[in-house]
């Protein structure tokens, strides 16, 4: 949809309706931050990492200023029915290298928020841990 779209969606999180046309996907944003770059002129390339309807995305705060390859996620989850509920209603972790997901939803009349991902005592993986 167009940006005006999305925004209109924006002004109350918790009454918002999104649709497949209204949110946003999980992109890559990488920018040219050289010296010999003019400050005039930004080389920006982008990237779909998932096709998955969702936003909000965090890591694992171990991973933070370091390549990370996952991203949690707050997500739509589509009904059994083949109907959106029309609010964020399931959690999701994205493999950023790969593009695939997996999500938990909870269901039509539950709203997901941000999530927050605690790491496993003594983990080893970057993605070893709880979504909450």
């Amino acid at each position: 949809g167009s940006r005006e779209e999305m925004e209109a969606n924006r002004f109350d999180m918790y009454n918002a309706r999104f649709s497949e046309r209204t949110l946003p996907t999980l992109h890559e944003i990488e920018l040219d931050v050289s010296p010999t770059t003019p400050s005039t002129e930004i080389n920006m390339k982008t990237r779909e990492i998932s096709p998955l309807l969702c936003e909000l995305p965090t890591i694992n705060q171990a991973y933070t200023a370091r390549e990370s390859r996952f991203a949690f996620v707050n997500a739509l989850e589509v009904l059994p029915n083949g109907a959106t509920p029309g609010f964020l209603n399931a959690i999701g972790k994205i493999d950023m290298k790969t593009g695939i997901h997996t999500i938990r939803g909870f269901g039509p009349t539950k709203y997901a928020g941000e999530p927050v991902f605690a790491a496993r005592e003594n983990s080893n993986e970057e993605d070893d841990g709880y979504e909450l």
